[in-house]
């Protein structure tokens, strides 16, 4: 596993480790709790959700970086990878949003429309080179902070090209050359 060779493979009892188990495995992500950083750490699967996000199977290194560009204050910070339960998961860590707020409908909409993301339909938003979906009110990956920010947690984000390209397409840097 090239994961070993960059020291970026995470041992399955490591994982387990982690925190506190907030929300069981499924298919696609495991989210522990960790008290003492403050911090969510995601275990994720990276062929989950693909027919919606329309990514390819060498888009998944990417996505994490995506979302960065996208929604900065709720940024996730690349652990590595597993093979947990046989199969290969990446780890992403995500500070804790201090609040139980959730935006209302309007107030999601402004923040979207801030980065240049406007609705496509009654479930997407698009600015032409990504579209964002599962983004509701009152759902789980939308939170109002304290601080009055519409924090972006887990949205789906749908790639209209391949992710180096979509990478390239929002900030002007070729992710390749970098």
């Amino acid at each position: 596993m090239a994961a070993k060779t960059a020291d970026l493979y995470v041992p399955p009892e490591r994982v387990r480790a982690l925190g506190d188990l907030v929300s069981k495995r499924t298919g696609e992500s495991a989210v522990y709790w960790n008290h003492d950083e403050n911090a969510f750490y995601k275990v994720k699967n990276p062929e989950a959700k693909r027919p919606i996000k329309r990514s390819s199977e060498v888009d998944w290194p990417y996505e994490h970086v995506i979302h960065n560009i996208l929604f900065p204050e709720s940024a996730y910070e690349f652990i590595g990878v597993t093979d947990d339960c046989g199969e290969l998961r990446v780890i992403l860590k995500q500070s804790a949003i201090g609040t139980e707020s959730f935006p209302t409908r309007d107030q999601i909409l402004k923040s979207l429309s801030a980065r240049g993301l406007y609705p496509i339909d009654a479930y997407f938003f698009s600015d032409g080179i990504v579209s964002v979906t599962d983004v509701s009110e009152h759902g789980d990956n939308v939170l109002l902070g304290d601080d009055g920010i519409v924090y972006f947690i887990d949205p789906l984000i749908r790639l209209h090209h391949p992710a180096t390209e979509t990478i390239r397409q929002l900030t002007g840097v070729n992710p390749e050359s970098v």
